[in-house]
């Protein structure tokens, strides 16, 4: 009986610990907007998990089921290219940065990293209200990590697809998008 219960004990703890080593989303909200930040870096709880964003107009965290990025098509993802270089992540579930579970680092605030051979990315996702405004702030440092000077990195870009409906019910997809154009010097190797 102690041997069994042993072995059982020993069995459970391996799933537990295997099923620990998946990567997996975080949700972040404050009384106006519920945000989920996934394991690929991006907005959104992977594919057409809840919660994608979620918003309550009364600011009594009463979120509702009206999903702007969950269920259906609706993306956001964040893409990067250099000369010869081009590389991206969305929360469809592709991220040539890997995926690894974001960290929830308050209520309102949650942070990702990840890397390939060239780039390192962190995003941090923050539920903030500005100017009387709900917003997700976003804030991203790029770290070269290639051990070389780039001196044609092109953009950063990030690009939403948002459901929303009409009074009447349609449904209607937006796509917001922005890109920043690299500054004049190189980016240079991290210093380690």
């Amino acid at each position: 009986m102690k041997s069994s219960l042993r072995t059982m004990l020993i069995g459970l703890c391996g799933i537990g610990m295997a099923a620990g080593a998946n990567a997996s989303p975080v949700a972040i909200q404050n009384s106006y907007v519920q945000a989920g930040v996934s394991d690929y870096g991006t907005l959104g709880s992977n594919g057409n998990t809840p919660p994608g964003i979620l918003y309550d107009v009364s600011g009594s965290a009463n979120y509702g089921i009206n999903d702007f990025l969950t269920p259906g098509t609706p993306f956001e993802g964040f893409y990067l290219t250099a000369s010869g270089y081009s590389n991206g992540a969305n929360n469809d579930g592709s991220s040539g940065f890997g995926t690894t579970s974001p960290t929830l680092l308050t209520a309102t605030s949650a942070s990702w990293s990840g890397s390939d051979s060239i780039f390192g990315v962190s995003n941090t996702y923050t539920v903030a209200t500005i100017g009387a405004k709900s917003v997700i702030a976003v804030q991203t440092v790029l770290t070269n990590l290639s051990g070389a000077a780039l001196t044609a990195v092109q953009s950063y870009a990030r690009s939403t697809r948002i459901r929303t409906s009409t009074p009447s019910g349609h449904i209607i997809q937006q796509t917001l998008s922005f890109r920043t154009i690299s500054p004049v010097e190189p980016v240079r190797p991290a210093v380690r």
